[in-house]
């Protein structure tokens, strides 16, 4: 997902979209208030997870049901589709790939623009993948000590919040 997503930026850039980025500077204002919207929802919901009461939580885990195949399905599905949202309204990725790319395509060309943006994603994967198996093994082995769960969702709230400030004041 978040490769697809990264494949989306590099066709945008591919296709000038830094060119009326530049001409029509709101636009990028706007880009960065909803990065920083999309932010402070994330940190709102990793606060809400955090404040939620230790016997809810653990009721939450005992009662989620099995999964069957077609609900591992769904599950990957929407785990795509986040892992895509995700680096679509990444501001940082837009940022990156409206001002910093368009500069290394000396010819102007739209397909060398998109070959040389879609490197990005495609050399992301290993590092995607691997911070996707550490995270897990991470949560898996954090998720029975409840006050470091909480901690940890504290800290994430912060620091989201810290750089939806940051976006917005700088």
């Amino acid at each position: 997902g978040l490769a697809a997503g990264g494949i989306c930026h590099a066709l945008l850039a591919a296709l000038g979209l830094s060119v009326i980025i530049t001409e029509f500077p709101q636009l990028l204002q706007s880009i960065r208030i909803l990065g920083a919207i999309y932010l402070t929802y994330l940190a709102y919901d990793a606060l809400k997870s955090a404040l939620q009461t230790q016997q809810n939580a653990m009721s939450n885990m005992q009662n989620e049901p099995v999964k069957s195949a077609s609900g591992a399905n769904k599950r990957w599905i929407n785990l795509f589709f986040n892992g895509f949202l995700i680096e679509l309204s990444n501001p940082k990725t837009i940022i990156f790939f409206l001002s910093f790319m368009p500069q290394f395509a000396s010819d102007n060309s739209t397909t060398s623009m998109f070959l040389l943006s879609a490197l990005i994603p495609i050399t992301a994967i290993p590092a995607d993948l691997l911070a996707i198996f550490a995270g897990t093994f991470i949560a898996r082995q954090v998720q029975p000590h409840y006050w470091l769960v909480r901690a940890t969702n504290l800290t994430v709230a912060a620091v989201l919040f810290s750089i939806a400030i940051l976006i917005l004041f700088s």
